[in-house]
């Protein structure tokens, strides 16, 4: 039997490493925030608000700015004729506003994505990561668990909450987008 040389070992090690990256899944947020902010873009939108099918009382909203940054907020909000007016007139940058500060505190849940381009847990080198606000808690996703005064695995659980509060927000808006 032969023995596999340096060269062949050196090459299948390469290999594995080369592929372990690609196996490596996006966050499910990816998808819809890019392609909420493209629609949105065409659309000319900074702004967008719309009722959530929570409850009569709730609203979701998202401020975009194209590749820096795409902040969602959801809450309920204690006067709903208010922004129903502010979504019929179309001034989703009022209404914006009305929810991400007159929401009861609560309910409010801030959802800040960095670079516009679905959540994170480990951002990338250098850069700043994306944060999850409920109610009075927030959680940056920068790997710094310890310094948040959490586990691990309650980093991670505030990731898979963050992540599919994200992807519900997401697909009320992009539902919205253009009507």
């Amino acid at each position: 039997m032969r023995r596999p040389s340096w060269r062949s070992l050196w090459l299948g090690g390469l290999g594995i490493l080369l592929a372990a990256p690609a196996s490596a899944q996006p966050p499910k947020s990816a998808t819809l925030a890019l392609d909420l902010g493209k629609k949105m873009s065409a659309q000319e939108l900074t702004y967008l608000v719309a009722p959530d099918s929570q409850a009569p009382d709730r609203f979701v909203g998202a401020f975009h700015l194209p590749e820096v940054e795409l902040r969602v907020v959801a809450g309920q909000y204690t006067a709903p004729a208010l922004l129903k007016e502010h979504l019929r007139k179309k001034e989703y940058q009022e209404a914006y506003i009305e929810l991400s500060s007159a929401s009861t505190l609560e309910s409010r849940t801030f959802i800040d994505d960095i670079r516009a381009d679905g959540l994170s847990a480990e951002p990338p080198k250098g850069m700043a990561g994306d944060t999850y606000y409920v109610g009075r808690t927030t959680v940056a996703f920068n790997k710094d668990w310890r310094s948040q005064e959490m586990t691990e695995d309650a980093y991670k659980e505030a990731f898979a909450n963050a992540e599919a509060e994200y992807i519900r927000v997401l697909t009320i808006l992009a539902g919205q987008v253009g009507q």
